[in-house]
């Protein structure tokens, strides 16, 4: 009986033993399909983001190419009505809202036929929607950095002054670097070294360029640029990859990137991004934190924008640091006092004028928030009605851009493609539109920024980023 027992314990212990391994493998097998599933979910709704960034991408070019013939809509009690447009054309009111305010929004849309409204699980699941922004460039509250050269604008050193010193850079800073012909170093007043170094990356000429301030005591005033040799060897010197390697652009910039490849910009990477002048140089330890050689500047790439031409237009989303870039605006002299409080009236003047509804207009549309200045002569009387004494100077009208004008500097109301090449990003006498779509499903995000423009009734894309973004 004691062997019998003893056998048929361990028939119960191997019986066991089978039973757990079983139900390891089973649950392995459970969380592996379980697994697999959540793959195939993902890689489903992935797929299906992707699909509606196509949706939506048809939706904004239908918007693109109508906005310019859409009927403005019968006023009534200063409110428009859409009723009958509506009708005739379902995107009439994005389509008006883009050429009004040179911006709409379409959507979010729902794009997901299987959940019907009456549907009683509707609440329970997520619908796929598509949203896409839309606006033109030159509306955007930022310079052309394109704009800021010699052969476009006389005025263009002394608005990179006015621009390095909104940023912390004062006229005397001075800082040590390497010499444009690599044979030592010296002292260069920083807004030299930075402004004629753009202009070496921008012009068609070799010869190293000066900068526009005289008075600087260490500056010998000879070579505060640097061209093709200079990149060449300091590449070299850096062991940066070829394939990474930059010489200057001899022409407009594509994007502004480039600005990071600049010499001056090059050696104070702050000065783009904001910080401390020597933050992220070797340099950064050897100056503390108060030293007035080592100011906090705020950055200035996102001031500018690669397109558009040197006309400022005025709308809603204006900045007043914008507008004092403008000559005329901004004093000669930043000591004189009397003249700088005169510019910060002005530029006060110009913002609350265009927020204000003009009482000689009939059937306003009382939704807007903003009226745009018809002209100079309209600008100049409704600054004068706010109560502002200072005069508009009439120089102004060649930074700002009038309603019907295209985004080049002739101040033509028509765009048509110039004879530029076809792959030229830059050009100035076409408008440039930025396009944001964003697709969501099932808590997933899938976002699009693109940079395109109006060809031939076609639209034609120069920037295309995708970014997927998971909630």
């Amino acid at each position: 009986m004691t062997r019998f027992g003893s056998r048929r314990g361990s028939v119960l212990i191997m019986a066991l033993w089978i039973i757990a391994i079983l139900s390891v493998m089973v649950i392995s097998f459970a969380f592996e399909a379980r697994q697999q599933a959540g793959i195939d979910i993902y890689v489903r709704e992935r797929n299906r983001v992707r699909r509606l960034i196509d949706s939506g991408r048809v939706l904004g070019e239908v918007v693109l190419l109508g906005y310019q013939n859409v009927q403005d809509p019968e006023i009534k009690s200063g409110v428009p009505d859409w009723k009958d447009a509506f009708e005739e054309d379902r995107w009439c009111v994005e389509k008006y809202a883009l050429k009004q305010d040179h911006k709409c929004k379409i959507g979010p849309i729902n794009l997901d036929g299987s959940v019907e409204d009456d549907d009683e699980e509707s609440d329970d699941v997520e619908p796929a929607t598509v949203t896409v922004e839309l606006m033109f460039e030159s509306a955007t509250e930022k310079i052309d950095i394109n704009s800021l050269c010699e052969d476009k604008d006389k005025n263009y050193a002394m608005r990179w002054q006015t621009i390095l010193s909104q940023s912390g850079i004062f006229e005397e800073l001075e800082v040590e670097v390497e010499d444009a012909n690599r044979s030592g170093r010296s002292r260069h007043n920083l807004m030299n070294l930075l402004i004629a170094s753009w202009k070496d990356w921008r012009d068609g000429d070799d010869e190293v360029s000066r900068g526009p301030l005289s008075d600087s005591e260490y500056n010998p005033q000879e070579d505060d640029g640097a061209e093709k040799t200079w990149y060449e060897e300091r590449d070299e010197e850096d062991e940066i990859p070829v394939k990474d390697r930059r010489v200057p652009a001899n022409g407009p910039i594509k994007k502004l990137e480039e600005l990071s490849y600049i010499r001056g910009f090059r050696d104070f990477p702050a000065i783009l991004t904001g910080g401390h002048l020597y933050d992220g140089t070797d340099l950064a330890d050897k100056y503390e934190k108060d030293d007035e050689n080592n100011p906090v500047l705020s950055g200035i790439m996102d001031r500018f924008k690669v397109s558009g031409g040197k006309k400022l237009e005025l709308n809603d989303q204006t900045r007043r640091e914008d507008l004092s870039t403008i000559p005329g605006i901004f004093p000669d002299d930043p000591e004189d006092t009397s003249a700088q409080e005169d510019s910060e009236e002005l530029i006060d003047a110009i913002l609350e004028a265009i927020k204000t509804m003009p009482e000689d207009e009939d059937d306003i549309d009382e939704t807007r928030t903003w009226w745009p200045f018809k002209d100079f002569a309209d600008l100049q009387k409704r600054v004068d009605d706010i109560g502002c004494d200072v005069q508009v100077p009439e120089e102004i009208s060649e930074y700002i851009k009038w309603p019907g004008e295209s985004s080049s500097s002739s101040g033509s109301g028509t765009k048509k493609r110039s004879s530029k090449s076809k792959n030229d990003e830059s050009t100035d006498d076409v408008e440039h539109f930025s396009m944001t779509i964003t697709g969501e499903s099932m808590g997933m995000k899938y976002v699009v920024k693109a940079r395109c423009v109006i060809s031939d009734k076609k639209i034609q894309y120069v920037e295309w980023s995708e970014n997927e973004v998971t909630k």
